[in-house]
């Protein structure tokens, strides 16, 4: 049976107790395909005949298989009222990332009872990308409650629930070549924010018409850091906007 009273262990973005850090991972990839530039115009102008149509953002779900790329690419996380690389060697890309999404899927979190300083705890953080099985480092799989009931050391929290977005990041507020240079990347949306994401998703068609969006570029969108505070301390979420077309007219997006 879980348990839910104590600290919480972060396993990505959300808790930022007094000072923060967050943590995730990467793998660079070469442009396959490119198109012509494209001109900041309304988007029924746009997408003329022979121009690129993006997939829609709700056609990508687990596009990539997030059981062979989670915890493959570098993650970004919100912390500190930014984008940021977590982990060692991480970078910060400001109030702000643009990005190419290529995948998106859930992942749901089975996280110790523990203090945020204990560091031997974070080890037995498990991810499960069906919300029922947990595959371990040899490739077995085992059920979420067989693991829980295997660590004798700690109790464990109610399971979170987060969306994780891969995408190529092609432009931020700090850092752009450091950025790009990351090739794609794994955006770990917290549960505070995944109903924007979805209601961000489910309303592009409307950003189209109105011409906040292009049919060109119907797959990327901006990821801006919110700081947020409560009674628990300091804390970052994640809101979703459209890209600025003279951001986007620049920007020949990726083949997979």
């Amino acid at each position: 049976m879980l348990r839910t009273n104590k600290v919480q262990m972060p396993e990505t973005e959300t808790q930022e107790p007094k000072t923060k850090t967050e943590k995730e991972e990467i793998m660079t990839e070469t442009p396959v395909e490119t198109t012509k530039e494209v001109v900041a115009k309304p988007p029924a102008e746009m997408a003329i005949a022979g121009e690129r149509i993006a997939p829609s953002l709700t056609s990508l779900e687990n596009k990539l298989n997030p059981e062979e790329f989670g915890n493959l690419f570098p993650r970004v996380v919100g912390s500190n009222g930014a984008a940021c690389v977590s982990g060692q060697g991480g970078a910060i890309f400001g109030k702000y990332i643009d990005v190419q999404v290529l995948s998106m899927s859930t992942r749901w979190m089975t996280t110790p009872i523990a203090d945020q300083k204990d560091k031997d705890a974070k080890k037995f953080c498990r991810a499960s990308y069906d919300g029922k099985t947990i595959q371990d480092r040899e490739g077995n799989s085992q059920t979420i409650e067989e693991y829980i009931n295997s660590v004798s050391k700690y109790e464990f929290n109610p399971i979170s629930k987060y969306r994780d977005i891969f995408g190529v990041i092609f432009n931020a507020e700090k850092d752009v070549e450091k950025a790009q240079g990351l090739g794609i990347v794994q955006i770990s949306v917290s549960p505070t924010a995944m109903k924007q994401l979805k209601a961000f998703a489910m309303q592009a068609p409307l950003f189209i018409m109105r011409g906040q969006m292009a049919k060109t570029h119907q797959d990327c969108l901006r990821i801006a850091a919110e700081p947020k505070s409560n009674d628990s301390g300091n804390y970052t979420i994640f809101d979703f906007q459209c890209v600025p077309l003279d951001v986007i007219a620049g920007y020949s997006p990726v083949s997979m």
